[in-house]
């Protein structure tokens, strides 16, 4: 089998590969997009600061795009940011609309709706890439256009499911690496 997905435990953000900041993660608690109830929940806590899990993998210099599933929970902005030595880009998605609501230079993004509230939201970043460590982050937000950190009031989160990162120019259908 071709592996194309470079993250590790694509489906268990609570798993120790997931490294968390500033929020902790509620493993299966709700349906994923694929029926199963595997999807988990990111908290933030109370701290104001940013909110998010990261993964990291290693790229070999070539553009990236990175896809994770997404839900609204109390909060209904997410955002998707690539963060290594030669990148940093990122975007926000409206989960209440369905829309990419903003977007730093250098990046393309996607959203797109795969039923039951559940989003695919997708980024992509063909900029020069250094080989080595890149890191996918996924953010809770409270709101788009740029925000960055916010005080979090501890009980609410957003729900996540199937993170990809591959060497790509497009999003390829979501492969599971448990």
């Amino acid at each position: 089998d071709w592996r194309k997905n470079l993250l590790e435990y694509t489906e268990s953000f609570d798993n120790s590969y997931w490294l968390k900041f500033q929020c902790t993660v509620t493993p299966d608690t709700t349906s994923a997009p694929d029926g199963a109830q595997t999807a988990d929940k990111l908290v933030e806590n109370t701290a104001t600061n940013n909110h998010y899990v990261q993964a990291t993998a290693t790229a070999n210099g070539k553009g990236l795009t990175g896809t994770c599933y997404v839900k609204a929970g109390e909060r209904s902005f997410v955002r998707l940011r690539f963060g290594s030595t030669s990148s940093n880009v990122r975007v926000w998605y409206n989960l209440s609309n369905g829309t990419v609501d903003s977007l730093d230079s250098g990046a393309t993004a996607s959203i797109e709706d795969v039923g039951n509230g559940w989003y695919r939201c997708s980024i992509t970043e063909m900029g020069n890439r250094v080989s080595g460590n890149v890191e996918l982050q996924v953010f809770i937000q409270t709101a788009g256009s740029f925000q960055s950190s916010y005080t979090g009031d501890g009980t609410s989160g957003i729900y996540v499911w199937g993170a990809q990162l591959e060497e790509a120019s497009t999003a390829s259908s979501y492969q599971p690496i448990l």
